[in-house]
């Protein structure tokens, strides 16, 4: 039914249904005044600034909390907690502290001359002062049981995503208002519309990406539900490739970054993923490091053909293990479970060394094989749509519903990768294997009888290391040699050993003789190059 829609008639639904969860998730207006017992007041008041720092927390605990990792205050926003830039917000509710010494005053039936009446004022003058109003915050982190929160401790509600509308549960699909003790601090902008609300037009889009194919368009619903846990229990990162530009994969980001917001979802530099000639020193702030925490989607784009992955370090991105980093201007290390489901876009593949089987193990290729062009003539070319991020713009509610039912999914059936995806993702490992296309392009192997190593052939192992890096820079252009530490291993993952008698030797292969005649050649030349240099 929802197909036969148009976009206006989807919005006025999105609408409505927005304004009906928001009043059933609908907090009570909480006033700061809270009615307290003017003696108490009284006995902040001789307290001297500790009062007045105990004072403020009774008023406002459950809605302002310090983050000592960060020196930042928090506030209780509504669903979720909120940074307070530059702890304006606190220290304007430092008005409410004057506010309950006048009513106290009063209230105990206090005259203008008494000494209590004089120590109000001149306290009241005090808190108006701006060193005043700093002096009870400071204080107020060091009382006893202060409002103090580690920042370990934020976004640890991994099946929940805090919206405008209320905290969603991402097993159910059911909205509730939020509870300050769960410490919910990200959250995305988007209105939480119900479970069903409609989007036609992202769906039809993603399946022009996927070249018709539902498989793989339900496949990324389920990836991008998926990565709307705060649990990445899955230990996968995704590289969506495709060699022809403007295939769509950089609309799916933009249009899903407009959903989740800045806080959910982060962009990362390339160079984060990317292996670095000098290594980082581990003390430094790495503020982008740091903008993942508790992100639930990070991409990276555009990844250079000659630039290498940093695979260490996409492992630990990826592990499902803690992560630490710290802020320019922070005064300690943050630390936080994994929670980013990392995603590079691009439309070149970096190198990698496909021997890392952990490595291997985590990574998904996903292919966007067609191109959208204004006059579609060739086979994998589209009609764009030059209005399709305004139609996905209006259906962001839908979109997020329909990212709620992926992520359903996932918990109750798995991620079901398709098989297609498996294959790709197996193809373009072995297109980044040098060892494995120079044995399968260059050489002989031998088949030993089953459960035996005896072998008819071999080959020193110097010259068959030689041999590959050899044809490795000429065919590959790879100008950095395999060393012996690193092929001998690589050669065995791949059931060719090592044998030493008078020197070391590979067993079971022999680089194929046009090659090595071809190899010879290029030696001879070169060193007949040398020579007439030295000459």
């Amino acid at each position: 039914m929802t197909q036969d829609l148009s976009p206006k008639e989807i919005q006025q639904l999105v609408e409505e249904r927005a304004l009906a969860i928001a009043k059933a998730a609908e907090l009570p207006d909480v006033k700061a005044e809270e009615k307290l017992d003017p003696w108490f007041v009284i006995d902040r008041l001789r307290r001297n600034r500790v009062g007045d720092a105990d004072l403020f927390v009774t008023l406002f605990r459950g809605r302002y909390a310090y983050v000592p990792e960060w020196d930042k205050w928090l506030y209780w926003s509504g669903h979720h907690w909120d940074i307070d830039l530059l702890s304006r917000r606190a220290l304007a509710d430092i008005e409410q502290v004057c506010a309950a010494y006048q009513n106290a005053i009063v209230e105990t039936g206090q005259d203008d001359k008494s000494p209590l009446s004089k120590t109000m004022r001149s306290r009241i003058d005090k808190l108006r002062t701006a060193a005043g109003r700093k002096e009870v915050l400071e204080c107020a982190t060091s009382i006893y049981n202060p409002p103090v929160v580690a920042a370990n401790d934020l976004d640890q509600q991994h099946y929940h995503l805090a919206t405008p509308s209320g905290v969603v549960d991402l097993r159910t699909g059911e909205c509730s208002p939020g509870e300050p003790e769960k410490y919910i601090l990200n959250a995305i902008p988007t209105e939480w519309t119900g479970l069903d609300t409609p989007c036609p037009n992202f769906q039809h889009y993603l399946l022009s990406c996927m070249n018709g194919d539902q498989e793989m368009a339900d496949f990324i619903v389920r990836l991008l539900g998926y990565g709307l846990l705060g649990d990445k229990f899955l230990n996968i990162w995704a590289i969506m490739y495709g060699p022809l530009s403007r295939n769509g994969k950089d609309t799916l980001m933009n249009t899903i970054k407009g959903i989740l917001g800045d806080q959910i979802h982060a962009r990362m530099g390339v160079s984060l993923l990317i292996e670095q000639k000098f290594p980082r020193d581990p003390s430094r702030p790495e503020p982008e490091l740091l903008a993942l925490r508790g992100a639930r989607i990070a991409y990276a784009s555009e990844a250079n053909a000659r630039q290498s992955l940093d695979q260490a370090k996409i492992k630990d991105l990826t592990g499902g293990g803690f992560i630490t980093a710290r802020g320019i201007n922070d005064k300690y290390m943050t630390s936080w479970k994994q929670s980013a489901l990392m995603i590079l876009l691009t439309n070149y593949v970096p190198k990698m060394d496909t021997d890392d089987d952990g490595f291997n193990a985590r990574t998904l290729f996903i292919e966007w094989p067609v191109k959208f062009v204004p006059n579609p003539t060739r086979e994998w070319e589209r009609q764009i749509d030059r209005h399709m991020g305004k139609k996905l713009e209006a259906e962001r509610s839908g979109i997020l519903a329909l990212m709620v039912r992926g992520c359903m999914d996932v918990l109750a059936n798995g991620l079901r990768i398709p098989e297609k995806v498996l294959r790709f993702t197996e193809a373009q490992m072995a297109a980044q294997d040098d060892i494995g296309r120079f044995l399968k392009e260059c050489c002989l192997i031998e088949e030993p009888p089953t459960g035996s190593r005896d072998y008819e052939t071999r080959t020193p192992a110097a010259d068959l290391l030689k041999a590959c890096n050899w044809w490795c820079k000429k065919i590959l252009g790879n100008s950095y040699p395999y060393t012996p530490k690193k092929f001998t291993p690589a050669l065995e993952k791949k059931g060719i050993f090592t044998k030493k008698s008078s020197v070391m030797y590979y067993l079971g292969v022999v680089v194929k003789p046009e090659i090595l005649e071809e190899y010879n050649d290029d030696l001879l030349e070169e060193q007949e190059k040398n020579s007439r240099r030295k000459s």
